[in-house]
């Protein structure tokens, strides 16, 4: 366990969330609620990405970062670069799932659905 301190603070949520007997499992509705979890799995989704890279097929002819993009291109999305960039990112390479909290803007794909 790297982070325990993480892990102690999802737990004090989870247990503040949850501190009555709720008859059964957590529900997707139980989600809002839980702001750290969350950001907890946006930043290891951001560290670790399913897919570290997409495969893409550009639709029109497009002028990107100086590059000619043909209609019809494959395109790859670097999604495990983009996640360590620090152009993007603060310590990119560090687990700080609070810079979620941090800002309420969408900017940097912040809102990513799980």
């Amino acid at each position: 366990l790297q982070n325990p301190e993480k892990l102690m603070k999802a737990r004090k949520e989870l247990q503040q969330v949850f501190n009555k007997d709720i008859g059964g499992e957590p529900t997707d509705s139980d989600i809002p609620k839980l702001p750290y979890l969350q950001a907890i799995v946006k930043e290891t989704l951001r560290l670790h990405p399913a897919a570290p890279i997409l495969v893409h097929k550009s639709v029109a002819e497009v002028d990107m970062c100086g590059f000619r993009v043909p209609k019809d291109a494959q395109v790859l999305v670097n999604v495990w670069g983009m996640g360590r960039d620090s152009s993007i990112w603060s310590d990119p390479d560090l687990f700080v799932p609070e810079r979620f909290l941090e800002s309420g803007e969408d900017f940097r794909g912040e809102d990513v659905g799980f």
